[in-house]
């Protein structure tokens, strides 16, 4: 092989460096008087700046515009919360009124039956009454029996 043959091929890319097509491209664009590369780079990133800008202000009208109807109901969600707790705050004095009352009348109803403790045993058992004696059989204390079903636990 001959040292200047495999040169030629080195050398034609040396010399032709850019393709034909985009020769063609660049004469045409030259000739329609088109702007350099830069000065369009630059129109550009000053257009998309001015939209930027304005989309931002844009932006910014509107919340200010909005901020007092935000704020009204705001205020007014703050009542609401405040009125409610308000009342939640009466019914637990209500309840603890109303415990206290139950607590009373059961120490009422207790000190008139006697007030010991045998009578509060004695209460439970009156009311455990009703319950055994629907139990048939194998009674268990209480069990109670569901409809339609053995009077026997399934134990």
């Amino acid at each position: 092989m001959r040292p200047d043959a495999s040169m030629s091929l080195l050398t034609n890319v040396m010399e032709h460096s850019l393709d034909d097509g985009y020769a063609e491209a660049s004469a045409r664009r030259a000739e329609s008087g088109g702007l350099p590369r830069t000065l369009r780079a630059r129109l550009g990133l000053a257009a998309g700046l001015v939209l930027a800008a304005a989309v931002v202000t844009v932006g910014a009208a509107e919340a200010r515009i909005s901020a007092p109807v935000l704020a009204k109901e705001r205020t007014e969600l703050i009542d609401r919360v405040e009125a409610q707790t308000d009342s939640v705050d009466d019914l637990e004095r209500s309840v603890e009124a109303l415990r206290a009352d139950v607590q009373e009348r059961q120490r009422k109803a207790l000190s008139e039956d006697g007030g010991g403790h045998g009578d509060l045993t004695g209460l439970r058992r009156r009311r455990a009454v009703p319950r055994a004696a629907a139990c048939r059989g194998r009674c268990v204390p209480g069990w109670v029996s569901p409809r339609g079903s053995s009077s026997r636990p399934p134990w």
